[in-house]
């Protein structure tokens, strides 16, 4: 009985024994991490932990760019003057006075001007005198007759009038270079003018200097000019003659 109790103890102590050491031997951690996953291995017993991490960038929220192109379009007339939107020029007719020596001469006139800025222009100027008087005094009878000639003038000017002033009113002075046609006729107006133009070539013509001075005064497009000035002609030797011409003018 006794020898039976020995052996089982012996055998009990040496099945403890061995499985003291198996345990020995496979006590280690083991641990093996894949990606973001640990595995963790100890004894017969395994651990498996699986961590995941979710990393969250905010979005920076970016506001849309409206880009706004503002265009104005500023429409500033070109004016001749401060003040007036009329900067092409002006046109005009009127009446014209001409004294020739001691013959008294009237008729009808016209003009263009161009703007090159607001203080000068370059203007055309032509006058058709056919009214003609001679004066007469009688040392007797104490009267004075007036009598009719056919003679008549034609007149062409050009040259820059330069202006002062840039309001209603204005003074300007000119000096300009042309050519004067005398002529006779009996013709009426349009036809002694048509005439006129055709002798200023083959007929009696003269080189003019014109120095001259006048004023205008306007409202809005509508004026009044009034000027004078000496139509000095060149025929052996320079000759002065007044020249006074008034009329509307017309700016545009």
């Amino acid at each position: 009985m006794k020898k039976l109790a020995f052996l089982l103890v012996l055998t009990l102590a040496l099945s403890a024994a061995v499985l003291a050491q198996d345990t020995t031997q496979s006590t280690g951690s083991q641990t093996t991490t894949t990606g973001n996953q640990t595995t963790t291995t100890s004894g017969d017993q395994t651990q498996q932990t699986t961590t995941t991490t979710t990393t969250t960038t905010p979005q920076t929220a970016t506001p849309s760019a409206t880009m706004t192109t503002d265009t104005t379009t500023s429409t500033v007339p070109q004016r001749n003057d401060e003040g007036s939107p009329y900067r092409h020029g002006e046109i005009g007719v009127g009446a014209n006075y001409l004294r020739l020596d001691d013959l008294n001469t009237v008729g009808i006139g016209g003009n263009v001007d161009f703007n090159l800025n607001r203080h000068v222009q370059l203007e055309a100027q032509m006058a058709y005198n056919f009214n003609k008087t001679t004066t007469t005094a009688s040392s007797t009878g104490g009267f004075t007759s007036f009598n009719r000639t056919d003679f008549r003038s034609l007149t062409g000017l050009f040259g820059p009038k330069f202006i002062s002033g840039t309001g209603a009113w204005r003074v300007f002075g000119t000096l300009q270079g042309g050519f004067i046609n005398f002529n006779n006729s009996n013709k009426g107006p349009i036809s002694g003018f048509v005439g006129s133009v055709n002798n200023v070539i083959d007929g009696n013509t003269h080189g003019v200097f014109y120095p001259g001075v006048g004023v205008e005064a306007f409202a809005g497009p509508i004026g009044l000019r009034l000027d004078v000035g000496d139509v000095m002609f060149f025929n052996d030797g320079a000759h002065n003659n007044l020249r006074i011409a008034l009329g509307p003018q017309f700016r545009f």
